[in-house]
């Protein structure tokens, strides 16, 4: 199976109340874990959140994209940018590298990563 890269909204929404298809997914192995989204859930006020991160931290790495490679999507005129954060792009270039498959619970991030036939 695919792997499959979560942002942060659907990582929240797990974390808050169970999600039994993010759950499926993480048992299977196919869950990627990007710095960014890292970063974003560490800024979070989450219940064992020691344990919460060490577990995060096994799961198996996204690719980072450079800088440059960013930019450039971001210019890209058939990247469907508009509404995206940085860190949007990030993961959405992330996922294309990995060839992995894209979820969000974000109508603008899941718009564009269907539109770049991402979306799990």
């Amino acid at each position: 199976m695919q792997a499959l890269l979560a942002d942060t909204s659907v990582w929240v929404a797990h974390l808050r109340g169970h999600d039994p298809a993010l759950a499926a997914e993480l048992d299977a192995g196919h869950v990627l874990m990007h710095p960014a989204i890292m970063g974003e859930l560490a800024t979070l006020n989450l219940r064992d959140r020691d344990n919460i991160l060490h577990l995060m931290r096994s799961l198996p790495q996204a690719s980072e994209a450079s800088h440059e490679d960013v930019l450039d999507m971001l210019t890209d005129e058939t990247t469907p940018a508009r509404g995206l954060s940085l860190t949007d792009i990030q993961l959405l270039r992330a996922a294309q590298i990995d060839r992995a498959r894209f979820w969000s619970r974000d109508a603008a991030v899941a718009t564009a990563a269907d539109r770049l036939g991402l979306m799990a």
